[in-house]
């Protein structure tokens, strides 16, 4: 019933890094960083949570020291890590088809149990389609508590293969870490063509397809960049921010593969981009002024 939901859960929270158990399942607001538990099963949840939520703040105390340690040696920083925890979220609304706070509460709610919740969140034609399968309300919400055990398991089980035990306490970690590593510098690494502006905007889109923010970074006027610095306090929490509503897109990307969608996609890119004056031409590179493009909206 929920293994689709499940699969998803467990792509976004785990292999998006590639990346207290009460019963309230309502998003939780944001606290103190929490310390590493020597309890497993609390901070199997605890990193959930914070993995529900975007808290890099949480994650970032309960990182395994040895894998900083081996970021550290690729000339990486936590940051290049953390911040795709800020993809989670948007990913998990659009595939869900809920609201971010909706999202969140169903999550938690299949986490620990809470079968009101699920059944308050479902879709009404998948409530309609258990009464009629069941008989009545009752026998469906039955049917779908009696599910949720196993799929808590599932969950846990995979947050714990991305845990290692440090001296008594569990911290978190990638199950395969060289291969996360691998890919933060495929994306650190991938320089933007920006010659002209049809090169510019293929590479605004392959940073849209891929969830790239690094190539996308590369493509922001140097005044927006600046801006952004000036907002968030540093590059790398600029970037943190731009990944929050940066989410991979697939359809971007299978347009890409199509020469007749690519052509006509990259044609009304300059189009737009000329009509909003957002370009930015600057020692021979194309950049995009994308504060141009909210003057244009409003």
């Amino acid at each position: 019933m929920f293994k689709k939901v499940l699969l998803f859960l467990t792509a976004a929270c785990i292999v998006t890094f590639m990346p207290d158990a009460s019963g309230d399942t309502s998003a939780p607001a944001r606290q103190q960083p929490a310390a590493a538990s020597s309890d497993q099963t609390a901070a199997a949840r605890t990193i959930f949570v914070a993995i529900l939520n975007a808290d890099t703040v949480t994650l970032e105390q309960l990182l395994d020291p040895e894998f900083v340690k081996m970021l550290q040696a690729e000339g990486l920083t936590k940051h290049d890590f953390l911040w795709r925890c800020k993809i989670v979220p948007g990913k998990m609304s659009k595939q869900m088809q809920l609201p971010p706070e909706d999202t969140v509460k169903f999550a938690l709610a299949l986490y620990d149990g809470n079968a009101q919740v699920i059944w308050d969140l479902m879709q009404e034609d998948e409530k309609k389609a258990l009464i009629e399968k069941y008989g009545n309300t009752e026998n469906a919400m039955k049917i779908v508590a009696q599910h949720l055990p196993e799929e808590k398991n599932a969950i846990a089980g995979e947050l714990q293969k991305n845990m290692v035990l440090r001296n008594g306490r569990w911290y978190f970690a990638p199950d395969k870490p060289q291969d996360v590593i691998r890919k933060i510098k495929d994306f650190k690494n991938t320089v933007a063509r920006q010659s002209s502006k049809e090169e510019t905007a293929e590479s605004f889109f392959r940073a849209v397809a891929d969830g790239n923010i690094y190539l996308f970074w590369q493509l922001c006027s140097p005044e927006n960049k600046q801006m952004s610095i000036a907002a968030t306090g540093s590059e790398s929490k600029a970037l943190e921010e731009l990944a929050a509503n940066l989410i991979a897109d697939d359809d971007v990307k299978a347009a890409l593969e199509n020469p007749e969608q690519k052509k006509l996609l990259l044609q009304h890119a300059v189009q737009t981009a000329d009509r909003n004056e957002a370009w930015v031409h600057i020692d021979g590179k194309w950049y995009l002024d994308f504060r141009a493009f909210a003057k244009q909206s409003k």
